[in-house]
């Protein structure tokens, strides 16, 4: 996971703008849900209320701009092997462990409440999660979870969310255009054998001056509460150990996927080393006055090409960094535990600086 700014992609308009046929015609989604919300409460309407905006392709499209066409929770291509899930970060019509409670409702046509998730992050389901222990079968996947710190804190409404932003809420989730997944989220990068396990930083609301900057892992529980507590005896961040639970950011296959992008960094950086080498090489041969001319010239000439299969290498290097990559945090984590290794080495060349 990493942060994206959602100021980057306009809003759809379609998300605000007033139905045009039908019963609706005229009105907002929002104008419409909230009467029909009303009649509810009187008994004058049953069962629940069929959202549509949030469906439109513009919305759709604006999300995949916004995202790369990834998983705002895991970084997964998606549109590779399935249809994204246009996520409600806020449940838009139930919340599970919530009884009685409706759904964010009125945030179901709002902009900042959705966003692209994969089928495995946001359907709650059996899967098998990896630990430095080894793998666990547990239920994870969001769906309708919205765990808080203090469920007594959950808005029941617009009014009583009124002006707040989401802060007062107390939320327990990660949202990749709120926060800042570094700052709760790290991979402890081996880099003799990289595994691509997440684990959740030190809580960054606690004040303890002597804590390390050092991440931990946590066992694969399927309750929140547990969770909570298990991050705080550990004095991790709940918003990271919450996140990596219920998103289920340790499925198997992720680690795997993770753990392939991170060991491609290592061959890469190896062949940008060995490549930078042989050209030097090739180069102090060029300059031996004792051989022919045209050796020392097809030296210069395959030095050259050689530095070509370097820069080749660096620029790959550099893409699996890019905000657009799969699995970006992943290389982007290889490559500053490499640069903090070769602190220690100045002579070693370090890794191309991500984007």
């Amino acid at each position: 996971m990493r942060f994206v700014d959602r100021k980057a992609v306009a809003e759809p308009e379609i998300l605000q703008a007033p139905f045009t046929r039908g019963r609706k015609k005229g009105r907002s989604e929002l104008d419409d849900v909230t009467d029909f919300m009303a009649r509810k409460e009187a008994g004058e309407a049953t069962g629940s209320y069929t959202f549509l905006r949030y469906k439109e392709d513009a919305v759709t499209e604006a999300l995949e701009a916004l995202f790369f066409r990834k998983c705002a929770y895991c970084e997964s291509a998606y549109d590779i092997v399935q249809p994204v899930d246009v996520e409600h970060y806020r449940p838009k019509g139930a919340v599970d462990g919530a009884e009685g409670h409706d759904g964010y409702w009125w945030l179901a046509m709002d902009w900042r409440n959705l966003l692209p998730s994969c089928i495995d992050c946001n359907r709650r389901r059996g899967q098998r999660i990896a630990g430095p222990a080894g793998a666990t079968d547990v239920n994870a996947g969001k769906q309708t979870l919205f765990p808080l710190r203090d469920p007594t804190r959950r808005w029941a409404d617009s009014a009583a969310q009124g002006e707040d932003d989401g802060s007062g809420e107390g939320r327990l989730l990660l949202d990749p255009t709120r926060d800042d997944p570094a700052l709760h989220l790290a991979f402890d990068v081996d880099l003799a054998a990289p595994l691509g396990l997440i684990y959740a930083r030190p809580d960054p609301d606690r004040p303890d001056p002597g804590r390390t900057d050092a991440a931990g892992a946590l066992p694969a529980l399927e309750e929140t509460g547990p969770m909570v507590r298990a991050a705080a005896e550990a004095g991790l961040s709940p918003m990271g150990a919450v996140s990596i639970q219920v998103y289920g950011l340790n499925r198997t296959g992720l680690v795997q996927a993770r753990t392939r992008v991170m060991r491609d960094m290592a061959f890469l950086h190896r062949l940008v080393v060995s490549l930078g080498e042989l050209a030097m090489d090739l180069r102090e041969r060029a300059e031996e006055t004792t051989r022919p001319a045209s050796d020392r010239d097809f030296d210069r000439r395959v030095a050259v090409k050689l530095d070509a299969l370097r820069a080749d290498a660096k620029e790959q290097m550099r893409a699996k960094t890019a905000p657009d990559a799969p699995y970006s945090e992943a290389a982007r984590a290889w490559a500053r535990a490499t640069l903090a290794e070769l602190k220690s080495d100045p002579a070693q060349p370090a890794p191309p600086a991500g984007r």
